[in-house]
């Protein structure tokens, strides 16, 4: 638990004692509604941070989401170091933002993470076929199924 946390962790007992102890509308004769309402705010605040910011930062921490951390595909479905990997994904870019700049100028609004990702990855999977593993887990198979039908 760092400093941000108990920061973040303060909004959460504000809202908790406003919502139960109502003390603003106790004080100034205002009403009830003004106190749930700020303690909810705070309550849902606190827990939105937690959420978003803490447990999702924790679970997969940032180098694990790069192409070749420990959660990615190519670490998982090849037998590769991830500098041998990093240095593969990196250069398997190739014609890939090419292709793209072409869709994007006929189609603006064209979503391109997913084409961009599996045209890497296709050609990754080319310069790099014969290091694959785990071939029987499910999750390589859905991912070699993909590049596969993407050719």
């Amino acid at each position: 638990m760092n400093i941000w946390d108990v920061i973040f962790l303060l909004p959460f007992g504000i809202g908790l004692y406003l919502f139960i102890k109502t003390p603003i509308s106790s004080r100034y004769q205002a009403s009830s509604w003004m106190d749930t309402t700020a303690g909810f705010a705070f309550i849902f605040i606190s827990t939105l941070y937690f959420y978003f910011a803490h447990v999702s930062g924790q679970l997969a921490p940032e180098g694990d989401r790069s192409p070749c951390g420990a959660l990615s595909k190519q670490i998982e479905c090849y037998n590769l170091s991830e500098e041998t990997c990093m240095s593969a994904w990196i250069s398997s870019y190739g014609d890939c933002e090419d292709r793209l700049a072409i869709i994007r100028k006929a189609r603006p609004s064209f979503l391109t993470g997913n084409f961009l990702e599996t045209c890497i990855g296709r050609n990754f999977d080319k310069s790099m076929h014969y290091n694959r593993k785990n071939e029987t887990s499910a999750s390589c198979q859905s991912y070699f199924q993909k590049i596969d039908q993407s050719q």
